[in-house]
């Protein structure tokens, strides 16, 4: 698939996420953080394509790894980003770290979240970048 479907799909996951913070709590942390983490991989992956780069994993560490890889200037908040593959319950036989953030740590993901919505933006190439 075309990076510009990624980034409209996460676009409409930023949307949800980022009302969090304008004080629409529809959701609680848990389901919020899921939405993050959907947001983060298509943010992620738009880039990764967008630099035709061949993505290998899709959590969200090895997608930033691969990030830090290709990107000379990766905003430092971006990689707060990794602590929801920490708190994420993913199919696993061990048991994980899941615990739910605290509104004050969710507001920090979702910050960084929106650093990292701002780095895709202004580094992929211009066809793609028609929002703003």
């Amino acid at each position: 698939m075309k990076a510009n479907h990624y980034l409209e799909e996460a676009d409409s996951y930023y949307s949800i996420v980022s009302g969090t913070l304008k004080g629409s709590k529809k959701f609680g942390n848990k389901l919020t953080l899921n939405l993050m983490s959907i947001c983060t991989e298509k943010y992620l992956v738009s880039y990764l394509l967008s630099k035709s780069i061949a993505i290998q994993g899709h959590s969200i560490k090895s997608l930033l790894s691969q990030l830090e890889k290709h990107s000379l200037t990766l905003p430092s908040e971006i990689k707060n980003l990794k602590k929801i593959d920490e708190r994420m319950d993913l199919c696993s036989l061990n048991p994980i770290n899941n615990s739910i953030p605290e509104d004050n740590e969710m507001e920090n993901l979702i910050a960084s979240l929106g650093i990292l919505k701002d780095f895709v933006y202004t580094t992929i190439d211009s066809k793609l970048n028609k929002k703003t």
